[in-house]
């Protein structure tokens, strides 16, 4: 019907950031687990721990229709292994994945991953 019709103009319409990647969904995807049991899984890399380093990393991806991470770079690093083992810790990590009208659909997203010097 004219509902579908409307519908499927408006997902064709959506913007993408490449063939059949959107940049905005219905539905975001959304980390299982949550930010904070990815954080968990993050080491500390040595060279950053003597540096002193800390900060953001930001990595952006796809979040495929199954909620895989696709194709995932660093879009902001700050050096020191760190941009490294945000990738190695993003690459592990599981999303439901994004929805427009209810379908899933591959999603470009960002995460950032904090690096700080524990207390230990």
């Amino acid at each position: 019907g004219r509902k579908a019709a409307d519908e499927k103009k408006r997902v064709l319409n959506t913007p993408r950031a490449e063939e059949g990647v959107y940049k905005v969904v219905d539905e975001a995807p959304q980390l299982q687990g949550g930010l904070e049991a990815l954080h968990q899984k993050v080491r500390y890399p040595e060279a950053a721990h003597r540096d002193g380093r800390s900060g953001r990393v930001y990595v952006q991806f796809v979040v495929d229709e199954r909620g895989t991470v696709r194709d995932p770079r660093v879009v902001r690093g700050i050096g020191g292994g760190c941009d490294e083992e945000a990738l190695r810790v993003i690459r592990q990590a599981r999303f439901v994945p994004g929805k427009i009208g209810g379908q899933p659909v591959k999603v470009l997203h960002t995460l950032f991953i904090t690096f700080a010097p524990s207390d230990e």
